[in-house]
């Protein structure tokens, strides 16, 4: 046979081989990653084409269909998965349809297709917001600003406003969240001047699964789901509500999640609100200073403020130190790969937007 015609019959074939079942998911990874190179490149297209237009058409009935169930459907879908890949393991097994090695086989397979699937689901539903333009880009960051003199006079007012709404009682979580999504929206678009809704209701986890790990939070976007762990505090949950509900609205940045959910908690009518924002801005905050600062201003804290603090403490300590390492480690690891600058210290970059951003 001529080389020419082999050559021919090998594009055919391999063109058969990727649209047939054993090729498609292979072609759809690909095409995923050349996509991921292409919107990290092109920051501008991200926020134009993905974030601004794809995004929130995917973004909102997904959030309505979400807020139908009170439960994770996440959760549930991960333990039916589970629950038939044993099942049909065990039964091809019973009836001897095949052998212990190809079951294996054929079980990393299914395995492998799986996980290539909900990567590309990932990116295409939420992830490429990965990609998008950052707030410490735009012409309304001063860097200038983030000095220490505009540091210490922030910190003097949340030291402040802290102090004078410690004793302020939370309403229920739902009306929380309803609070939290209010004012979210419109936080975000009096700066981005982007607005759409996103899943109203946060939910728990793996029944504290993600309080054993020391996670306060977790975004599931692929069925817009915001989770919380089963044992935060009542005067956490205002923010790391918001903070999950931010990164639904495609901001992928722990630093701009932050921000935007103590800009949320600071802008809301429930005065405990307010106080979960402050707090959960001081730590941050303090950790700015010199170490040979800090305690000065550690002792301007009112006792009902540091009393939180230590509960905090306690709290931390019933979970698992190892489990906490390993989670904060794959947590870094994934940020850096999706090019979030500082990988899990990103969250610290919070202070450098709360005293340089202009939202006036």
């Amino acid at each position: 046979m001529p080389l020419r015609s082999r050559f021919l019959q090998k594009i055919v074939s391999a063109g058969r081989w990727l649209t047939d079942r054993n090729g498609r998911w292979l072609l759809a990874v690909v095409t995923v990653f050349i996509l991921t190179r292409v919107f990290s490149a092109n920051r501008g297209l991200t926020e134009t084409v993905y974030s601004r237009i794809v995004y929130p058409v995917l973004a909102v009935p997904l959030g309505l269909l979400s807020d139908i169930f009170p439960f994770s459907l996440q959760e549930m879908l991960l333990f039916a998965f589970f629950l038939y890949a044993i099942g049909r393991a065990l039964h091809a097994l019973w009836k001897k349809q095949q052998r212990l090695r190809e079951l294996f086989l054929s079980g990393l397979r299914r395995i492998a297709i799986t996980l290539s699937l909900l990567y590309c689901l990932f990116y295409l539903i939420w992830g490429f917001n990965y990609f998008r333009l950052r707030l410490v880009d735009s012409a309304d960051f001063n860097p200038e600003a983030v000095n220490t003199a505009n540091l210490k006079q922030l910190l003097t007012t949340t030291i402040r406003k802290a102090n004078r709404l410690v004793e302020e009682k939370l309403p229920e979580r739902q009306k929380i969240s309803a609070e939290i999504e209010k004012n979210l929206t419109a936080v975000i678009k009096k700066i981005t001047g982007q607005s759409f809704r996103t899943a109203l209701n946060t939910k728990e986890f793996m029944s504290g699964y993600l309080a054993k790990v020391g996670v306060n939070g977790i975004c599931l976007p692929l069925l817009q789901e915001a989770h919380i762990a089963s044992d935060l505090l009542p005067f956490e949950q205002p923010f790391i509500i918001a903070h999950e509900k931010a990164h639904l609205k495609g901001r992928t940045s722990e630093a701009e999640a932050n921000y935007f959910a103590w800009k949320a908690c600071l802008s809301s009518r429930i005065s405990a609100v307010r106080y979960s924002g402050h707090f959960s801005l001081l730590p941050y905050l303090i950790q700015s200073l010199p170490k040979e600062e800090r305690m000065k201003w550690v002792k301007s804290i009112s006792p009902g403020v540091l009393a939180h603090f230590k509960l905090l403490r306690e709290r931390n300590r019933k979970r698992s130190r190892l489990l906490s390492k390993i989670v904060h480690r794959i947590n870094h690891v994934y940020l850096k790969a999706n090019r979030v600058t500082g990988g899990s210290r990103n969250y610290s970059h919070v202070v450098k937007l709360a005293l340089g951003y202009r939202t006036e």
